[in-house]
């Protein structure tokens, strides 16, 4: 496990855990379900290991910091998994139709 230095954050000192995995701050309770959610999206999804990490990162990445009263911990990490996954796959079908509409559009 590597653990980073103390970061206060919401008035309290907090470790930050396996700061080589995600992008934001995390105690170790949060960074625990992460894992959660990582091995979820491997397991039910085409993707491997570093894509799994990547889409969480990419996912939440506006955020500094997930402790443990977050409002993540609300759903199950399968909930999360499938959020995210189908979340990007969502946005991937529809460039491509948008794609496929400008090029539809310019060949009349």
């Amino acid at each position: 496990m590597n653990i980073d230095i103390e970061v206060p954050h919401r008035g309290v000192n907090i470790v930050n855990f396996n700061r080589d995995l995600w992008i934001f701050n995390t105690d170790i309770e949060s960074s625990m379900f992460l894992k959660d959610i990582l091995i979820e999206l491997i397991s039910r999804f085409p993707l491997s290991q570093s894509e799994g990490i990547e889409l969480i990162n990419y996912s939440w990445k506006h955020i500094d910091a997930i402790l443990k009263d977050d409002i993540i911990f609300h759903e199950s990490p399968e909930y999360w998994a499938s959020t995210l996954y189908l979340r990007v796959i969502s946005i991937l079908i529809l460039k491509d139709f948008k794609i496929i509409v400008c090029y539809l559009l310019t060949i009349n």
